[in-house]
């Protein structure tokens, strides 16, 4: 009886850890909509180098790209949005994280 308590136990935990990898983690439709601050950051602290203005050029047309998110339902909605997160603006976010550490690196 025991033993089957703790199957059942052990079961239910393997059966939520699935859900969290699956479901919890990655969220790029949270996570772009959280960037954006950082992208205009970004855009303020890079004005004369490419990133800055690659961070420009994305939120002119983020408020298009809004309208057009807003009429997506579902899953395109969500392939969408995981696309242009991760094509777009992740590649900024981690060139801006390495100019942060050359620059940390340089003033030591």
């Amino acid at each position: 009886m025991e033993q089957m308590a703790l199957f059942v136990v052990v079961a239910v935990l393997a059966i939520l850890v699935i859900l969290v990898l699956l479901f919890g983690r990655d969220n790029p439709s949270k996570d772009i909509y959280e960037s954006i601050p950082e992208l205009r950051k970004i855009a303020a602290l890079y004005q004369n180098s490419g990133l800055g203005t690659e961070a420009q050029i994305f939120l002119y047309h983020w408020q298009e790209i809004q309208r057009n998110i807003r009429r997506m339902r579902g899953e395109r909605r969500e392939k969408f949005l995981a696309n242009l997160y991760y094509t777009r603006v992740q590649p900024m976010l981690e060139a801006h994280k390495r100019f942060q550490q050359q620059t940390r690196r340089n003033k030591k």
